[in-house]
């Protein structure tokens, strides 16, 4: 319920200081040394103070002001942890607030709850959106119990090697969607792997996912299941709808037909370790702990 208020919460212009929570609309110019530096300066952008989304320095120094005022003041960004652009130097920023809003939280009542759904009572409402927490906890539940028995199944497992091909495979997906990200940020794939990943953590995620598929197939192979053409055609057609496209062969264009049959079979073994294996549901706390403890296997194997 909460979480339906915050996501309709407005936004409503006012003719006041700014104060921490309100969102402020900016033109901003950072300079170093009187040059504009990349990523420095924006038009129209939302800035709720408050938020952390900025350096507190520069938040800080909105508070207080009003529609039209301009705030010009330097700050010193953080020497660690930083873009190496620009750690440790002193920026000179040139901010005009183009307006103050303040947020507007709605009233949970019944007339919120008629502007958002079907039910006439609040009875009924918090009824449904009890059932639907219990239904998404017992399908996370059921998720979870089938990913926990394969993480056991490849603790307990010994690979001998793998095919290059399946490597490869494996490797060209892997970094083809690192890229992708790292351009998502306006990044170059180099800044990457500097800032986020080493190509020895690209290399151990790789592994991790022949070994994954591997001991899927094995388990399938075990159990004498095979993935049939009739199988794929329909799980996979399930599959595309679930994700946002209108057809397998539009899900296959993004990922490829070796992407999806992969994700098929660990699918089908999931399944049948969830059948055979005896899980012992545990509380929450004591699920965290042991959930460490296998961490902690996976990081010594």
């Amino acid at each position: 319920i909460q979480e339906q208020l915050e996501e309709n919460i407005e936004y409503k212009e006012v003719d006041r200081a700014s104060k921490e929570g309100d969102t402020v609309n900016i033109d901003y110019t950072g300079t170093i040394n009187g040059e504009e530096f990349e990523g420095g300066s924006d038009t129209e952008y939302d800035l709720e103070l408050g938020s952390q989304d900025f350096l507190p320095e520069f938040e800080e120094s909105l508070v207080g002001k009003k529609a039209g005022e301009t705030a010009v003041f330097t700050l010193t960004f953080p020497s660690e942890d930083y873009d190496e652009s620009v750690a440790g130097q002193e920026a000179e920023f040139t901010v005009k607030i183009n307006s103050v809003s303040e947020t507007v939280t709605p009233e949970y009542n019944l007339d919120f709850v008629k502007s958002i759904s079907d039910y006439e009572t609040l009875e009924e409402y918090e009824a449904s959106v009890k059932e639907e927490l219990i239904t998404y906890a017992e399908d996370e539940s059921e998720t979870e119990k089938g990913e926990h028995a394969l993480r056991l199944v490849m603790n307990e497992a010994e690979l001998k090697g793998f095919p290059q091909t399946l490597y490869d495979f494996f490797y060209e997906d892997t970094v083809s969607g690192y890229k992708s990200f790292a351009e998502m940020q306006g990044m170059e794939y180099e800044e990457f792997l500097e800032s986020f990943m080493s190509e020895e953590d690209i290399k151990e995620v790789v592994e991790e996912q022949v070994n994954d598929h591997l001991i899927s197939q094995a388990i399938l192979q075990k159990e004498g299941v095979a993935l049939t053409d009739e199988e794929y055609a329909k799980t996979g057609e399930e599959l595309a709808v679930s994700e946002g496209y209108g057809s397998l062969e539009e899900y296959e264009e993004d990922y490829g037909k070796i992407s999806v049959t992969a994700q098929m079979v660990r699918e089908k073994a999931i399944d049948i370790l969830k059948k055979s294996v005896n899980l012992q549901e545990v509380p929450w706390d004591e699920y965290d702990e042991y959930g460490e403890d296998l961490d902690s296997e996976d990081e010594e194997s």
